[in-house]
């Protein structure tokens, strides 16, 4: 007769019987929710960090945890929520050997659905380099899940080196109100800090 969907994720389903010898065989069936992500990169050639200011929406389904891959000369160290600055529990695999990328998943304190206002939330995740390189070949890091529908990907380098390369040549620099625009989610404290803007070349 009717399925509603619960705050939680789950279904209810109600059911009529039309005759006595009526009956119902119910089967479930696991499907994968569908997650669309934004992303802010802020990075600090000079220190080898960046921290990752990223927003998770569920258009439809359950997601209890978030998952992407990051360059193998990348660590993250830590995951917290941006609202609350809760840490999150997060565990690193490595996807392979010889320079393959990294799998960083973080385990959410509490399940999104597609339900608002529990549809979406902002994470802030820390990276550190691993790696030795010059500054003229410094890039910085991605973090990828190609299961997820990516929005506006942007990237800030903060960096006293005059001669590295900016983040993407031909695109323009972008101002705090720009960035704004793409994300406004932001928190203001990072908008107010933000240097070197651009979009994130594919």
């Amino acid at each position: 007769r009717d399925v509603a969907y619960q705050a939680d994720g789950s279904q209810r389903l109600d059911l009529s019987q039309f005759s006595k010898t009526a009956s119902a065989d119910i089967r479930l069936s696991a499907s994968r929710a569908v997650v669309n992500d934004a992303i802010f990169m802020q990075a600090d050639s000079t220190e080898k960090e960046a921290t990752a200011y990223v927003r998770v929406d569920v258009v439809s389904g359950f997601l209890s945890e978030v998952s992407w891959t990051t360059p193998a000369s990348w660590r993250v160290t830590g995951v917290h929520e941006a609202d609350s600055q809760r840490p999150l529990l997060f565990q690193m695999a490595d996807e392979g050997v010889n320079g393959a990328p990294s799998r960083i998943t973080a385990y959410l304190r509490a399940p999104l659905t597609s339900l608002p206002p529990d549809n979406s939330q902002v994470l802030v995740i820390n990276l550190q380099s691993t790696g030795s390189v010059f500054p003229r070949q410094w890039v910085a890091p991605r973090l990828q899940n190609p299961d997820y529908n990516r929005g506006p990907e942007l990237q800030s380098i903060e960096t006293q080196e005059a001669d590295i390369p900016t983040i993407s040549p031909e695109a323009a620099f972008l101002t705090a109100d720009d960035v704004r625009n793409l994300l406004p989610w932001l928190p203001e404290q990072v908008l107010e800090s933000v240097v070197n803007a651009q979009r994130t070349p594919s």
